[in-house]
């Protein structure tokens, strides 16, 4: 009797194994990775590294979907109504997850905290204070007392309104204890260009757009915001040591999943990236876009979220960067 039993509760857990989600044997097909952003700008760039790290960690393609436009609220949005099977995750940045709830007053429904599921973070990176040689001024106190000698008055660029580069720029400037005027362009790269002209005296960008400009004839890059100096620039200053003191400012890159996502499914994920983390072939890979591969883990990676969702919410307000 106990033995007829004990073979029908294996029989019908054995069943109920076999109608469950496989996780275990997550994934069996390719997985779909959703990026914010058109193929070839730099959070592209990184999506697709990561992507290459998951592919060798899971044994299966992870094919990279680019959803660009609206913010990143396109690709949020396909990714958030997708299944919580695993099979669809997104690569977003804080201009999307933190940034775009901000300035954007109507949006597609999806509430960036509760409806992604932060898997880890994967790449942070400072921005660089970059200013037209023909301002004359060298270094971080120079530059903010030829803004407070203009009252206000004097421009900087950004890639957009509500851009990071604006809030950025708006933050240094509120810290510094001045203001300045906005000119926004169409993207980082526009707003380079004016800054190489000598038309717009300053930008606050990511050191994608403004890197290359390094010992350029008519661009002197000034101060990095982050909390230590970027290997690329290494006679560049962290804006807190030359001059402006606690001073800290890092955009970043991470991977999430829909809601609901299975805990196997975002433990594989966060650990895949994770044991890559200290590799000096990935470490190099990451620092040639100017970032720095972190692998944070996800209790970690969501404190982050949930952190930098108000933060960013504040400086738009203050830079009244909100748009209809």
């Amino acid at each position: 009797m106990m033995r007829s039993l004990l073979l029908a509760a294996w029989a019908a857990l054995a069943l109920l194994l076999q109608s469950a989600p496989g996780f275990a044997a997550w994934p069996e097909r390719p997985v779909r990775l959703i990026v914010t952003y058109p193929p070839g700008g730099n959070t592209d760039t990184l999506a697709r590294l990561t992507a290459e790290i998951l592919s060798e960690a899971y044994g299966v393609q992870v094919i990279v979907d680019n959803r660009g436009g609206a913010g990143g609220y396109i690709a949020m949005e396909a990714a958030a109504r997708a299944a919580p099977d695993g099979y669809t995750l997104l690569f977003a940045s804080v201009a999307n997850v933190a940034i775009a709830p901000a300035v954007m007053r109507n949006h597609p429904p999806v509430d960036t905290v509760a409806d992604l599921t932060p898997i880890s973070l994967v790449a942070t990176n400072p921005l660089i204070m970059a200013v037209s040689r023909s301002l004359s001024v060298k270094t971080i106190p120079e530059l903010i007392a030829r803004f407070k000698a203009e009252d206000g008055g004097m421009p900087y660029a950004s890639g957009g309104v509500g851009s990071v580069q604006h809030l950025a720029t708006e933050l240094f400037l509120s810290r510094a204890g001045t203001g300045g005027t906005h000119i926004p362009f169409r993207g980082g790269p526009a707003a380079m260009a004016e800054v190489v002209a000598g038309r717009i005296p300053v930008l606050f960008s990511n050191p994608a757009d403004v890197v290359a400009f390094n010992r350029s004839p008519d661009v002197l890059l000034i101060g990095a915001s982050g909390r230590h100096r970027l290997p690329e620039l290494p006679e560049v200053p962290t804006i807190a040591e030359a001059g402006l003191p606690g001073f800290e400012l890092e955009t970043w890159n991470g991977l999430f999943g829909p809601a609901g996502l299975p805990a196997e499914v975002v433990q594989r994920a966060a650990e895949a990236l994770a044991r890559r983390r200290g590799d000096p072939v990935v470490a190099s890979r990451f620092a040639r876009t100017s970032t720095q591969y972190v692998a944070m883990d996800t209790p970690a990676f969501t404190r982050l979220v949930r952190d930098e969702v108000p933060r960013w919410a504040e400086l738009a307000r203050q830079a009244k960067a909100q748009q209809d």
